[in-house]
């Protein structure tokens, strides 16, 4: 087995998780730019990840591609105003309005908070049989931070995680 040419991110083993230095290593050297297996290409080396940051054709905004690919549907809506799909000017304007409840000062701040509302979620999640990781905890930990940001009240937080998520 060849660990560069056959690496493929989807498909890691218990060794690249406990060390991943030595294959990252072996791919910045053999395989810098590493396509895997469902086509998704994995950057091993600053210089490139710098390059494609930096290209205007890696922009976030692909409104016309996205409305090809999957037409008027609830997804083209999500990937054409959400901020992390958009790119300069707005997506800077935004991004400097809400930049201040983000410093490093704020989140040391909320901290506390934080760790109290993953460990409500994970009794929560301890008490089921079955989970789902996205709908128990993905969807509800960021609604329930921003909402404390927001000041929004308990009660209405339930309704405004289905907004989020519709």
């Amino acid at each position: 087995m060849n660990i560069a040419r056959d690496f493929d991110l989807n498909a890691i083993s218990p060794l690249f998780i406990e060390n991943p230095y030595p294959t990252l290593d072996m791919l910045r050297q053999e395989s810098p730019v590493h396509e895997n297996s469902d086509g998704s290409v994995y950057l091993t080396r600053y210089q490139d990840c710098l390059a494609v940051y930096r290209s205007r054709d890696m922009l976030s905004d692909k409104t016309e591609a996205f409305g090809e690919k999957f037409g008027q549907c609830p997804l083209l809506e999500h990937h054409t105003t959400s901020l992390i799909f958009n790119d300069p000017p707005y997506h800077t304007v935004v991004r400097k309005l809400i930049s201040g409840a983000f410093t490093p000062r704020k989140l040391r701040e909320m901290e506390a908070l934080i760790e109290t509302i993953v460990d409500d979620l994970l009794d929560t999640i301890a008490e089921q049989n079955t989970i789902d990781m996205v709908a128990d905890f993905g969807t509800i930990l960021p609604t329930e931070i921003i909402s404390f940001m927001l000041g929004i009240p308990k009660d209405f937080r339930q309704k405004l995680r289905g907004y989020s998520i519709s």
